[in-house]
């Protein structure tokens, strides 16, 4: 009975160590240097904006990438392109119906690493009501110890691409058709993420 016991309590040691080896280490956005831009053309110029609220969830080893996951949340009413009238319009059911769909969301499924500094991330991002499986090709700038945060390191991404905003039921094509916005709208993740040594 005795040996029983012992074995018992060694696997359930042991399943907890691999457990706890296989979790990639938690890392804090930090939001200061964190942002989500995107890019969309009106007419002939560009529009540039971003979305200034959000959380999200990094868990990141470089070295085994396979037990990373990133995911995020951003409030749709925090959109900002430097203009009140046009942030209102795209709140509106024109665009983003803010009041009715009031997050955009990303869950990662899987990080493949393709070289010490280039990630595929694919996961599932959600606009309004319309989820799709996307795959973002992420830049790993690397990781240091941080300069001025002491015991700490620090980590950085990039990643960017180009989604068509019909497909995710954000207009419904009036004023594509009107050559007026695109609805090509490339995304720009930046951001440094955080760990305490």
């Amino acid at each position: 009975m005795k040996t029983l016991i012992t074995i018992l309590l060694s696997c359930t040691i042991g399943l907890t160590l691999v457990f706890a080896s296989a979790q990639a280490p938690s890392w804090d956005i930090d939001e200061d240097h964190t942002n989500f831009y995107f890019r969309v053309t009106h007419i002939y110029s560009d529009v540039i904006g971003r979305f200034k609220d959000y959380k999200g969830r990094v868990l990141f080893d470089p070295m085994n990438p396979g037990n990373s996951e990133i995911s995020f949340e951003i409030e749709v009413k925090s959109i900002d392109t430097g203009l009140t009238k046009r942030d209102k319009h795209l709140r509106s059911e024109d665009f983003l119906d803010a009041s009715e769909y009031p997050l955009i969301t990303f869950a990662s499924s899987s990080i493949e690493k393709k070289d010490d500094s280039n990630f595929e991330l694919t996961g599932t991002l959600t606009i309004k009501d319309v989820s799709k499986e996307i795959t973002i090709p992420l830049s790993y700038a690397g990781t240091m110890d941080h300069p001025l945060v002491k015991n700490t390191e620090v980590a950085g991404f990039n990643g960017e691409i180009t989604i068509d905003r019909l497909e995710y039921g954000v207009g419904d094509g009036k004023y594509f058709d009107m050559r007026v916005v695109d609805k090509d709208v490339t995304i720009l993740l930046t951001t440094e993420v955080m760990r305490k040594k």
